[in-house]
């Protein structure tokens, strides 16, 4: 089987994902800017903004499961969209005083956010094969990363030149037209779909019965507190602004970090094939784990900027084989598709504990300079091996 994107279906649900992520982008730098500035370096606000937009987009993401396992997945991938179009337009409708409502502009986020997740995994299974997954991820990945590259300088300079005094809310605008582009990219039919009952406690008990399923989610656990949209993505941005306080200057730099991202992308992609990926895995989470010590260490602007770059490069390396073995493991199940969406709600969870509980303890820390942020960098650091090792071990020999 060629391991070519040759579905046309999934070069547009790769491109629509792109544009969604360069919306999503905008919220999770600037939207997070914001609230700090407004707040005055408030740390306890910024931490539940994210409790509360991470605590809907799960039980979102849980709440629609059935209806996409029912075969409705057309339907909410468009509501969704409208949704998130209509949040961002009220951000601008309210500005300034939207901060406050920023709360239930959270909730909103959130609930359309799991909605979309939902659809996107549920069809990603549908136009990708086993063979072709991993050369679908590095081009999502390489695309997510220019992203990197274009829109934090971009909205920067937007927000920066303030043109006809909109400030940040030409920066919604423009995404929300990038949104709407989207939905039209995305609008297409999978025939096929198998549906039926969504039965979540049975299929638990069978997941959790094999032992490469199991410690594939469990290891998802760990990184939602480590890496994946945790809370270093709102802290390192945070913690640059609070030095340099120009969003043009923290977009030059966040695009800079993705330029080397992209680079060590392609390298990936030319380089590393399904069977090296235990070996990637080890070599990237041992390098993010002695980064993250160091900035412990040394903690300062220089440091900062050079851990950011760091940590961009060595995240190409574990997260692309991370996805692919998690996405993978599922085909070692006799007629998977019975499982699928079952599977996606469990291992969402097991992201969510931890995705949360790193805000909880971002709001207890209560201060950006605080000697308890180092307790907090020192645990991901703990989690994070852990993860590590335990994907090493995951015999992907077996997972064809």
């Amino acid at each position: 089987m060629s391991n070519k994107i040759s579905d046309r279906r999934a070069i547009r649900l790769i491109v629509s994902n792109t544009l969604v992520r360069a919306g999503r982008l905008v919220f999770q730098l600037f939207l997070n800017i914001f609230i700090w500035k407004q707040t005055d370096g408030d740390l306890e606000m910024l931490a539940v903004f994210n409790l509360i937009y991470l605590t809907v987009h799960t039980l979102s993401f849980v709440s629609f499961a059935p209806f996409i396992k029912a075969g409705y997945r057309q339907i909410f991938h468009v509501i969704w969209l409208i949704g998130y179009i209509a949040t961002y337009m009220s951000i601008v409708y309210l500005w300034p005083e939207s901060i406050d409502y920023i709360f239930w502009i959270a909730a909103s986020i959130g609930l359309f956010n799991g909605m979309y997740w939902i659809t996107y995994h549920n069809s990603y299974f549908y136009v990708t094969t086993f063979t072709n997954r991993w050369n679908y991820e590095w081009i999502k990945k390489s695309l997510s990363i220019t992203n990197g590259i274009i829109v934090p300088s971009l909205i920067g300079w937007i927000i920066t030149w303030n043109y006809l005094w909109f400030w940040y809310e030409m920066a919604f605008i423009l995404w929300s037209v990038f949104m709407l582009w989207a939905l039209f990219i995305w609008t297409v039919k999978i025939d096929g779909v198998d549906r039926g009952d969504f039965e979540l406690l049975k299929f638990w008990k069978v997941f959790f019965s094999h032992k490469d399923i199991f410690r594939s989610l469990y290891t998802h656990s760990f990184t939602g507190f480590s890496f994946s949209n945790t809370v270093l993505e709102v802290i390192i941005p945070v913690m640059l602004f609070s030095y340099i306080w120009n969003e043009l200057d923290l977009g030059f730099l966040i695009s800079l970090f993705s330029i080397v991202s992209i680079i060590w992308a392609y390298i990936f992609w030319r380089f590393v094939d399904y069977s090296s990926y235990p070996k990637a895995i080890l070599l990237s989470g041992s390098a993010y784990c002695i980064a993250l010590v160091w900035f412990i260490v040394m903690a300062d602007l220089r440091y900062m900027i050079l851990f950011a770059a760091v940590i961009n490069f060595v995240l190409v390396f574990f997260s692309i084989p991370q996805k692919v073995i998690s996405d993978n493991v599922l085909h070692t199940l006799e007629n998977y598709n019975k499982y699928r969406v079952e599977y996606l709600v469990i291992r969402e969870l097991f992201l969510s504990i931890w995705w949360l509980s790193t805000f909880t303890i971002l709001y207890f820390i209560g201060d950006l300079w605080f000697a308890g942020i180092h307790y907090l960098f020192a645990a991901m650091v703990i989690f994070t091996f852990i993860s590590t090792l335990l994907l090493y071990t995951v015999d992907i020999k077996k997972i064809k």
